[in-house]
């Protein structure tokens, strides 16, 4: 029993005379110059990001600081004492005080950024390097979205490699595939569940038509399309003819679509609104600047202002360039039952379907249609998928409609001059079925950073997938059934809430002589934290951060954002371990020089003394 026990505790001296030996000091430090060295020839070959996630932030390099830390507290310990080896008590000291306040960094560090237009503020920070996924209930907005992050890494994952999010109240999410740099493979689908909108398939034959493809020139074969309406409307224009589809709101509306009422153009114009059942055409002419009541139905508009020829200026703001009617504009004022606050709308004499849908992201109850009398020689298609599901048409020519009626996948439509609109194929309801493959070569050199992954959703052992591409516009979200209604699902960059408001009051760049570079720039921002009454600006620039509830706030750069405006790039980071490694850092420094003023003409340290001991074992027999 006690040989047992003297070998016990004698493999345990060996174990912590080898840890805090010099050859595993040696050994240590070394390992820690190369791997530095890897990362930094990694970062200037292949970027921040791969030098990240293969070295500073993997497993094996945080194994080896650890290591690192383990050999230093243990030298402290066992080897040093402070009567004799003060200044090495100060260098290891320093140095595990440094190596705990990197673990907290590493733990629970946050970098991120902000981009800021002048007055605009934001609550969030964007974190570069992490993955975000936010599901949340269609029906049930009010209720909050379940998030999952993670870390995809800069490359492509394996074959086989999933990656497990966990659940939040019964809602599980997993990555099933990833691609760093993926290519879209999209295709419609008829939607068995009845929410897609319609998809047309058509050809136009008979006389020549214009083939932009061909620079321009006249060709004799027929041209095919598709429309799909799955948000707000679609149009395609075929040589002078436009083709659109869209959906009716209600049964009045398909009436005036098939029948429509004649009036006076004017001068300006007559605009239609359609709300429910309530059917209402307004002359331009006399209502600018006026209000207008939508039937019975308590909705209302009101005509702000009439722009002949419509152009975006540098402030996003709607100007007219002459008096000439090019492009003739309503702009409305929209105010529905139900609504506190009225919201903007847009009427396009010239593109009916063009309107602030798209732009706000939510559908406007009202639908409009602007007539024009100066927009009366063109040709165009209409169709118009009633609440029965059927389609409908009308041909409009010369400023006259003709109804075509139920137009079917088998209806020929005389346009005029021998040219023949056919619908070759018609799905009530559509949905855009998306997937990805990985990008080539040539695709990846041209946008390095377009991942897309598939995503799994499992609510109460119901499984959904999808496919998303991260930030990318049209194929960042995605909506899958569930028993308990549609989710939507959305794949971005990982964002956090600063706890606090960020308000950029305004941006000032000196630019270089010869208009060459930006020499010096500066954000005056405003916080508004909750817990305070008042709200003070403060000057940010490269070399005079901002601090705020232990975030560092930097200016990093300007980003051009078109239309004449400028952001402001802004560096957050929140660092729980500044100090203690501020203090080990000032700690180890200090205790290398004092040991290198201090060993001159003295004898050999303790550790020097240590490694010349006799570690052998002492024999039991």
């Amino acid at each position: 029993m006690v040989e047992n026990l003297w070998s016990a505790a004698d493999r345990l001296r060996l174990f912590v005379s080898g840890l805090t030996s010099k050859r595993m000091a040696c050994g240590l430090f070394c390992s820690v110059i190369v791997a530095i060295a890897l990362g930094t020839s990694i970062e200037a070959v292949c970027g921040r990001q791969y030098a990240l996630w293969f070295v500073y932030h993997s497993t094996w390099f945080a194994c080896l600081l650890g290591l690192v830390a383990c050999h230093a507290l243990g030298v402290l310990v066992v080897r040093l004492s402070w009567r004799r080896e003060r200044f090495q008590v100060l260098t290891y000291s320093g140095l595990v005080v440094l190596l705990i306040g990197s673990a907290l960094t590493w733990r629970q560090g946050i970098e991120g950024r902000v981009s800021l237009l002048k007055g605009n503020s934001t609550e969030q920070l964007v974190i570069e390097g992490l993955d975000q996924i936010t599901v949340s209930w269609v029906n049930r907005p009010e209720e909050r979205p379940y998030v999952f992050t993670f870390e995809s890494g800069p490359v492509d994952w394996r074959h086989g490699k999933q990656l497990d999010l966990g659940q939040v109240d019964g809602l599980g999410a997993q990555v099933l595939n990833y691609y760093h740099t993926a290519q879209v493979i999209e295709k419609m689908v008829a939607d068995s569940s009845g929410r897609g909108g319609p998809l047309v398939q058509f050809e136009v034959s008979g006389a020549a038509n214009t083939d932009s493809a061909h620079g321009g020139t006249t060709v004799g074969h027929p041209v095919t399309g598709t429309l799909a309406d799955q948000d707000y409307g679609a149009e395609l224009l075929v040589g002078p003819v436009a083709i659109r589809l869209q959906r009716a709101t209600s049964e009045a509306m398909l009436t005036d679509f098939l029948r429509p009422t004649v009036s006076p153009l004017g001068a300006k114009g007559v605009l239609t609104a359609y709300y429910e059942e309530a059917v209402e055409h307004v002359a331009v002419d006399d209502h600018v600047g006026k209000t207008v009541p939508i039937g019975k139905s308590g909705a209302v508009v009101e005509l702000v202002q009439y722009l002949a020829n419509a152009k975006l200026d540098a402030g996003g703001r709607f100007q007219s360039i002459g008096s000439d009617p090019k492009n003739p504009l309503v702009e409305l004022k929209v105010s529905v039952p139900g609504d506190e606050k009225p919201f903007r709308q847009v009427a396009f004499a010239k593109s009916p379907l063009l309107n602030f849908d798209g732009v706000y992201g939510r559908d406007c109850p009202i639908k409009f249609n602007y007539q024009h009398p100066q927009l009366t020689s063109g040709r165009a298609i209409e169709l118009l998928q009633g609440r029965n599901g059927k389609l409908y048409g009308r041909l409009i020519s010369d400023g006259k409609y003709r109804s075509l009626g139920e137009v079917t996948a088998i209806k020929k439509v005389d346009i005029g001059n021998g040219v023949v609109f056919t619908v070759t194929e018609y799905m009530p309801h559509a949905r855009r079925e998306v997937s990805f493959q990985r990008a080539e070569q040539a695709v990846q050199d041209r946008s390095p950073d377009k991942p897309a992954a598939q995503v799994e959703i499992d609510i109460a052992g119901v499984k959904r997938s999808l496919w998303l591409q991260r930030n990318e516009t049209g194929y960042d979200v995605g909506t899958v059934d569930t028993p308990d209604g549609p989710i939507r699902v959305q794949f971005s960059t990982a964002r956090r809430p600063l706890g606090f408001k960020l308000e950029l009051v305004d941006l000032q760049c000196i630019t270089n002589p010869g208009d060459v570079g930006e020499a010096a720039i500066s954000s005056l921002v405003r916080v508004v934290d909750k817990q305070q009454e008042s709200a003070d600006d403060k000057l940010v620039t490269v070399r005079q951060p901002l601090s705020h509830n232990g975030y560092r706030i930097l200016q990093t750069g300007i980003r051009d954002v078109g239309h004449g405006k400028q952001a402001s790039l802004l560096t957050l980071d929140y660092d729980p371990g500044r100090s203690l490694k501020v203090f080990g850092g000032g700690l180890l420094c200090l205790g290398v020089a004092l040991s290198c003023l201090g060993h001159r003409g003295k004898g050999p340290s303790a550790l020097e003394s240590a490694g010349r001991q006799d570690c052998s074992l002492p024999n039991a027999a």
